[in-house]
């Protein structure tokens, strides 16, 4: 992603995904140049809501990562080649210092292209499923405001090297009782997304093995409900319900 942000957004001084530059506004990258959905995917997606033959009742839409930046590191961090050498936290701890990434990567920018495939998607009123090594999180988007796009599961990695982080320092509004980092947020670009849950890397114990607990492994299970099109979301970090479970409709 850092050789196609940094054609069109080379003030940014983009490199592996990343702004070099600590005063560049992340917001001002949307240039029309930069691609996110090609026409012919745009294209397919307009078909594809439309579709409902074959006795289909719901749909999914699976891509390899979110259509937003959920990840903070210790302020003044430029890129987040330090993230798997940070401490992980006891369970409940907060950091004092975290503060929004703009990682190219995460399929935030182009905004107008991530607002254009989130559109097709509403049509379709399709979920959104994601993995990589990123955070796992269950979450809603909005494209000129919040909670008006569709809901986003993205399930943790089985295996992580990169345990990555949502540890905004500010508090949102609508945010979940008890919690901290859910809520009504705009990433580094200026995207709407409504955090309801992240599994953030902690330090859980268990039966052995917490090498890899804390580095935020794990799977998510969608139990989908074939009448009222509800789905059921539970995530667990290596047998530790982190979400247990949360309802959701694709509509």
């Amino acid at each position: 992603m850092e050789i196609g942000a940094n054609g069109p957004v080379a003030a940014g001084q983009i490199n592996n995904g990343f702004p070099k530059d600590p005063r560049w506004d992340a917001r001002k990258g949307d240039v029309p140049t930069a691609e996110l959905l090609g026409q012919r995917q745009l294209d397919f997606l307009e078909s594809w809501a439309a579709d409902w033959s074959g006795g289909t009742w719901m749909k999914f839409a699976v891509s390899q990562t979110r259509f937003a930046c959920l990840q903070t590191m210790p302020a003044g961090s430029l890129d987040d080649n330090i993230d798997p050498k940070l401490p992980i936290l006891p369970v409940g701890e907060y950091p004092p210092n975290d503060w929004m990434m703009a990682d190219h990567d995460s399929d935030g920018w182009p905004q107008h292209g991530r607002n254009d495939g989130i559109r097709k998607w509403r049509k379709a009123f399709a979920m959104h499923l994601s993995g990589d090594q990123h955070l796992g999180s269950t979450s809603q988007y909005g494209v000129d405001d919040f909670r008006g796009g569709v809901y986003k599961v993205c399930t943790p990695a089985i295996s992580n090297l990169w345990p990555r982080r949502w540890f905004p320092a500010h508090p949102a509004k609508n945010a979940l009782s008890g919690t901290r980092n859910s809520g009504d947020y705009q990433d580094r670009f200026g995207n709407h997304i409504s955090v309801l849950a992240v599994s953030n890397p902690y330090q859980y114990h268990g039966a052995g093995l917490e090498g890899l607990r804390h580095r935020a492994t794990g799977y998510s299970i969608l139990r989908c409900n074939r009448e009222t099109r509800e789905v059921k979301v539970a995530i667990r970090q290596k047998g530790i319900p982190v979400v247990d479970c949360l309802k959701i409709a694709s509509e």
